[in-house]
């Protein structure tokens, strides 16, 4: 099986969910599952920082895809990516499942997916989406949510 895994927390191994990141895929790869593949999907966005993955064994493949929307912006980049590019990066890649280790999966996918929610503050509380692109944005995180095979909290 080809799992896909949304990488683009590798990009931001400071915060909590690419720590978390990390840590699923050294856990990923310490399991005896000879018959699972690991494609790494993420964007390269046109900042400079990108990290690589840490050091995994040969199951793990990872695949970089240059973003079409690099002159809007870093989060009309990230939404692009969470919708259309991790989509098509995951076709061309012929996986089996996506895994997205972060509260935003493609809302159409042609596989599985399972989404992992780390915590829904920014549902509850109204000061996470004063700004009316955020309450569209996780409008789409809803939605998204809901359309998912599977829910890891």
């Amino acid at each position: 099986m080809r799992i896909g895994i949304n990488a683009l927390f590798l990009q931001k191994p400071a915060t909590g969910m690419g720590q978390h990141l990390l840590h699923l895929l050294e856990g990923l790869d310490s399991l005896d599952e000879k018959d699972q593949q690991y494609v790494l999907l993420a964007p390269r966005f046109r900042r400079a920082y990108t990290v690589r993955a840490p050091q995994l064994s040969d199951r793990f493949r990872e695949v970089e895809v240059v973003s079409a929307l690099a002159r809007l912006g870093e989060n009309v980049e990230q939404v692009w990516w969470e919708q259309v590019g991790i989509v098509r990066a995951g076709t061309r890649e012929h996986i089996d499942l996506l895994h997205c280790p972060y509260w935003t999966n493609p809302l159409w996918s042609p596989w599985p997916t399972i989404v992992t929610i780390h915590d829904v503050i920014q549902f509850v509380l109204p000061e996470y989406a004063w700004r009316k692109i955020s309450r569209v944005y996780f409008s789409i995180v809803s939605r998204s949510a809901r359309r998912a095979d599977a829910i890891i909290t």
